[in-house]
């Protein structure tokens, strides 16, 4: 990936993310919220819908395991955002990890479920977000960091825009792994195209296959 295709999706996530975060509190990064624990407590999460009990019959839930990654990208971003470490300034050093992630080791369970681990331990003990167990992450999925990015923006999206008379009218899917997942993009494709909410670069309606053209996209 080029400097400033991965930068352009960089700044535009934490544009999207601060955005939110003013909606949630207008002096957010003065709250003293505690993402590192938000961040640890997802991690569990995204470790459930992998699956590690070794007395029950799981199947990994992909679909919602990169969701919960999203949720930690989201508290990660804030935690980057309030450090003052998100500049273009500091673009050089925290894309440099980014470009070098690659995605095509075979997929290692047990070595994607300690890669979950060691993000959730190394958060603990720093008490922040660090970027390097997160992007080793992606890698040990693997998710390359395109897909984070529409996967992120989608769910932003989705997070701030007001879905209660859609899903209220709607059937329910019918249950089963990744029920949750298709639910959220189910009720988003019950809203007509001239409905859905912008890209966040202001080409058109969303899709949901894929993010459209624009100056990352294209």
């Amino acid at each position: 990936m080029e400097h400033p295709r991965a930068w352009a999706m960089v700044e535009t996530m934490a544009s999207m993310q601060a955005s939110y975060n003013r909606e949630v509190h207008p002096q957010w990064e003065a709250q003293g919220y505690a993402f590192y624990r938000a961040i640890w407590v997802e991690c569990a999460e995204l470790l459930d819908h992998y699956g590690w009990k070794w007395w029950k019959h799981q199947r990994p839930d992909i679909g919602q395991v990169k969701l919960e990654i999203v949720d930690i990208w989201h508290f990660g971003m804030s935690d980057l955002l309030r450090s003052g470490a998100l500049t273009p300034e500091t673009a050089p050093a925290l894309l440099a990890p980014i470009l070098a992630v690659g995605t095509d080791r075979p997929h290692d369970p047990e070595g994607f479920r300690r890669s979950v681990e060691r993000l959730a331990l190394e958060t603990l003990a720093a008490e922040r977000f660090l970027l390097e167990p997160f992007l080793a992450l992606l890698v040990a999925l693997p998710l390359p960091f395109e897909e984070l990015f529409s996967l992120y923006v989608g769910k932003n999206v989705l997070n701030s825009f007001d879905l209660p008379m859609v899903i209220a009218k709607a059937p329910t899917p019918s249950a089963g792994a990744g029920a949750k997942t298709m639910n959220t993009w189910w009720n988003f494709s019950r809203i007509s195209p001239a409905r859905r909410p912008k890209c966040p670069l202001r080409c058109r309606p969303l899709s949901l296959r894929a993010m459209p053209p624009c100056r990352v996209h294209e």
